[in-house]
């Protein structure tokens, strides 16, 4: 029955805008490339050529080493707040097909047409806000071997931890989540003749995923539904890219990401209530619990850059870059198989490929003061009929980036703000998104 896709799909990952994890989809690594709205394709030239394009680090001399942390914030509102529909146990259809769309976690048992318990509709109904404050941390650095070039580096691209709770009508609900990405990265370039070179990267990608959700139901047909999931697992993604300067003012950068297929593993557990077919009382609560497996189709990427050294003291960026979301598909496989707890496989999800736009420029008043700004289109890949508080609030925005360096002999110091806002409106409900990051980064050069 379709009623035992409901509570698997609060185990699906949440991907796009809070992972990130399409590599383009974050702002990036650095603080030079985030500086210049993550056009860095075309310039790469820094340790954090790892993540933009490894053929960079043809262009870096001896060693170095780098370390960056960032504050990443962000405030989402679903105008529609948190539903909690009728699930139907009977010859009907059990629930509607945008609740499993939206992955709505909650609901309200219902026989035929008789509800066995008093509950409301929806949770926060006039709409519902949450925030998300989380550090993400990078080091790195690149060595020279001969004609070789090494680039290594650990950093967290996209992290998610938020909390809801509403009580309405004397029902309290609360959904949780938090979740992480880490990638792990070594990398090797070549110059090939004068002014062209090749690098390659492997990354280990890592993720780690909580969530819970909760609803207690008081009064005489009381009860508790609890819905839980832990998972984490790593995958293996090789990069590649070339940068090409046919003249002293302009360099050219391409770059492909291959993707990968993450299998997250963990555990899940479910408490629901089932009608009893009697009054007293009308439901009974059932346990189950079960290990599994979600896959989660990392999507490929690619991109061209362009660097415009217009001046001695200005250097001009722009990038255009496409990522594969079309991949995306929600398979869910768990041992044992419970009523609720059942196996979906290859589900598309109904996501779209999208193209990203960069640009970005460095001012160098002096040797020791660089500034920089720029922005970046981030259209979403996610279908209307999908966004939701409970599965992802993902909406088309602008950023916009400001940074500036103080560079003192072999050591640089960066600051970076980026802010990015935007709203959508699907099936006459608003959700907004913003996002706010504060960047502090540090190099030296042995």
């Amino acid at each position: 029955m379709r009623k035992k896709c409901l509570v698997a799909t609060v185990f699906l990952c949440v991907a796009a805008s809070s992972a990130m994890a399409g590599g383009y989809e974050g702002p990036g690594l650095g603080a030079k490339g985030i500086g210049m709205g993550g056009a860095s394709i075309g310039l790469a030239d820094e340790w954090t050529a790892i993540y933009w394009n490894p053929a960079g680090l043809a262009q870096l001399q001896g060693k170095g080493v780098g370390m960056d942390v960032s504050r990443l914030c962000i405030d989402g509102s679903d105008g529609n707040g948190v539903a909690n529909p009728k699930l139907i146990f009977g010859p009907t259809p059990p629930i509607n097909q945008m609740n499993l769309d939206q992955d709505d976690v909650f609901y309200r048992p219902y026989a035929g047409t008789v509800g066995l318990t008093n509950e409301p509709a929806a949770f926060s109904s006039t709409g519902v806000s949450v925030s998300s404050n989380v550090w993400l941390p990078a080091v790195g650095g690149y060595a020279q071997a001969g004609n070789y070039h090494l680039g290594y580096g650990a950093y967290a691209p996209a992290g998610y931890k938020t909390d809801w709770k509403d009580t309405t009508d004397g029902v309290t609900a609360s959904y949780n989540i938090k979740m992480a990405t880490k990638v792990y990265n070594i990398s090797v370039a070549k110059s090939l003749a004068p002014g062209v070179s090749a690098g390659i990267g492997l990354n280990v990608i890592g993720g780690d995923m909580e969530k819970h959700a909760r609803k207690d139901v008081p009064g005489t047909n009381s009860y508790t539904y609890e819905s839980d999931g832990t998972c984490d697992g790593n995958s293996l993604e090789w990069q590649a890219g070339m940068l090409f300067k046919p003249s002293s003012i302009l360099q050219l950068g391409l770059v492909y990401r291959s993707g990968s297929e993450v299998a997250l593993k963990g555990e899940a557990r479910v408490n629901y209530p089932l009608p009893t077919e009697t009054t007293t009382p009308p439901v009974i609560v059932k346990q189950e619990k079960s290990d599994f497996t979600r896959k989660y189709n990392h999507p490929a990427t690619c991109g061209l850059g362009i660097a415009f050294y217009a001046a001695p003291n200005l250097t001009i960026t722009s990038d255009i870059t496409k990522t594969m979301w079309s991949s995306m598909k929600k398979d869910v496989d768990y041992s044992p198989d419970g009523t609720m707890l059942q196996d979906t496989h290859g589900k598309d999800l109904g996501w779209t490929d999208v193209t990203r736009f960069r640009t970005g420029m460095e001012y160098r008043p002096n040797s020791v003061w660089a500034i920089r700004a720029g922005l970046f289109t981030d259209p979403s890949p996610v279908p209307d009929k999908a966004i939701s508080l409970t599965n992802i609030i993902d909406v088309e925005r602008i950023f916009h980036t400001l940074g500036i360096s103080f560079i003192k002999n072999n050591l640089t110091c960066d600051l970076v703000y980026l802010h990015g806002d935007g709203e959508r409106v699907a099936d006459n409900v608003r959700y907004t998104k913003t996002t706010n990051e504060y960047r502090l980064a540090g190099q030296y050069r042995f």
